[in-house]
């Protein structure tokens, strides 16, 4: 019983890993001036950067199975929102803001 429990969690955390592990990359949406990079390293996203006109400063607050969540501080307006990125099905990702923007965008990959 020990060892199909042992198992099933192994199984559980090497689906959880890889559905994250999805995120990783350079993302976008024609709607921003931002890129968004995530930074993924041994099951977890370790970091998230944003590339853009303002410097942002952000923290990896929450991260599950397929989401990961964010908080950002732009300094030079003092703007703070939270920020969801969600794995679609088709390859992009939900991002959801609540803060001092309100809105939901899909983001899709960076391509030059």
């Amino acid at each position: 019983m020990k060892k199909l429990l042992l198992l099933t969690l192994t199984l559980f955390t090497l689906t959880s890993s890889a559905q994250l592990k999805k995120i990783e990359g350079v993302w976008t949406n024609e709607a921003t001036e931002y890129v968004t990079v995530f930074f993924y390293h041994k099951g977890k996203i370790k970091k998230v950067k944003y590339i853009g006109p303002d410097r942002l400063t952000s923290k990896i607050v929450n991260y599950g199975k397929n989401f990961v969540t964010t908080t950002i501080h732009n300094k030079r307006n003092n703007h703070k929102v939270v920020v969801k990125y969600e794995i679609n099905k088709d390859d992009t990702l939900k991002v959801t803001f609540i803060g001092d923007y309100k809105g939901v965008l899909n983001y899709t990959r960076y391509n030059e």
